[in-house]
């Protein structure tokens, strides 16, 4: 399916986060039909124009999109550019490979900067590291109840996630909050322990080299296995992390990209339009 007319909008959610609430960026089909919606996490960037643009896409196939601003569920995250967090991340890559497990090595790197820019990054870094995923879970499951809830929804709702969002995604899956669907994309193990939870079919995308991802596969595709649960795994070999991103070229790999947002639209046609 392949809409033209969508209708983009940025609405608040009141009493997720504080005042005035939660800030979420929807599209959805212009016409009045129904349809299903599909909820899409952000990377650790933030809700950027990387994420926006993916959230128009599921529209324009013909979902209701919800995208969730997570930095605005805190004060200090509502501050926070994606800008930043692309500059926190090349500091940490400047960061000798020998020294990338001591704490004191970013501090080095941020002392580098002009006094002011130090400062700001400080805090930035400070309040990026001290995000656990599993916080995100509880005022997503108010965003999963309200997407429910909207005019011309069929009721049915997926979730897909990208890098720090396919953590969140499968953090969303195993505390078993009742999506229909979810494709977490390159993202984090989630308490493995609860996998008896996860109460939806899920289809799980990686790049082989993803040297930050892939190790903790294994463990997780043994959690799949024993608890019995619905789920596919496509690993792609020649694909790194965050291969999904057009607008980060040294990340993107189009083959792959491409191939997996066919397998995603079908994953969710399947379990969402059925």
């Amino acid at each position: 399916m392949e809409i033209t007319a969508v209708r983009p909008q940025w609405v608040t959610l009141p009493d997720v986060g504080p005042e005035p609430g939660m800030r979420i960026y929807m599209v959805r089909p212009a016409d009045e039909g129904t349809y299903p919606s599909v909820l899409v996490i952000q990377e650790a960037f933030g809700l950027d124009e990387h994420i926006q643009d993916v959230t128009l896409r599921f529209a324009r196939e013909g979902y209701v999109a919800i995208a969730p601003d997570l930095f605005s569920l805190d004060q200090f995250g509502r501050t926070v550019k994606p800008q930043e967090i692309q500059d926190l991340f090349a500091l940490r890559r400047q960061i000798p490979v020998e020294r990338r497990r001591d704490p004191a090595a970013l501090d080095d790197e941020i002392a580098k900067l002009p006094p002011t820019q130090a400062e700001r990054m400080r805090l930035v870094a400070r309040w990026s590291s001290n995000r656990d995923l599993g916080q995100f879970v509880e005022p997503l499951s108010h965003v999963l109840n309200w997407a429910r809830r909207q005019p011309g929804s069929t009721g049915k709702v997926g979730i897909t996630g990208y890098c720090m969002g396919g953590g969140v995604t499968l953090q969303v899956a195993f505390a078993g909050l009742p999506v229909d669907a979810a494709a977490p994309y390159y993202g984090s193990n989630p308490p493995l322990e609860k996998a008896n939870q996860v109460r939806c079919p899920l289809l799980l995308i990686y790049g082989r080299k993803d040297p930050f991802i892939m190790p903790g596969v294994p463990a997780l595709l043994g959690a799949l296995l024993d608890a019995e649960l619905d789920f596919g795994m496509h690993i792609y070999e020649d694909a790194g992390h965050a291969f999904l991103n057009d607008m980060r070229p040294d990340m993107f790999n189009p083959e792959a990209a491409a191939d997996a947002w066919y397998l995603t639209l079908e994953f969710f046609q399947q379990h969402l339009e059925t």
